[in-house]
């Protein structure tokens, strides 16, 4: 399990350097997704499914006053 977890992460960052989003789903029908998969022998479990693709990425915010749009950083109440 932790090796299957640990290769599912490192799944998760090559997808990331790609400029992929993924999501990681662990609580799923084992059955069903053994037959979605074309009926995988029984030594074999499924762990994990990760799925991969580009994701909506929101506006970036921003704040008056900043310059360049950039986001400003209060520190003790004054805007820096």
């Amino acid at each position: 399990m932790q090796d299957a977890t640990i290769a599912a992460t490192y799944m998760m960052l090559g997808a990331h350097a790609a400029g992929l989003h993924t999501c990681w789903t662990g609580a799923f029908d084992e059955e069903g997704i053994r037959e979605t998969l074309g009926g995988l022998p029984e030594h074999i479990r499924p762990l994990v499914l990760l799925a991969a693709g580009r994701g909506h990425l929101p506006p970036r915010p921003t704040q008056a006053g900043c310059p360049s749009g950039n986001m400003c950083t209060k520190i003790s109440g004054k805007r820096r």
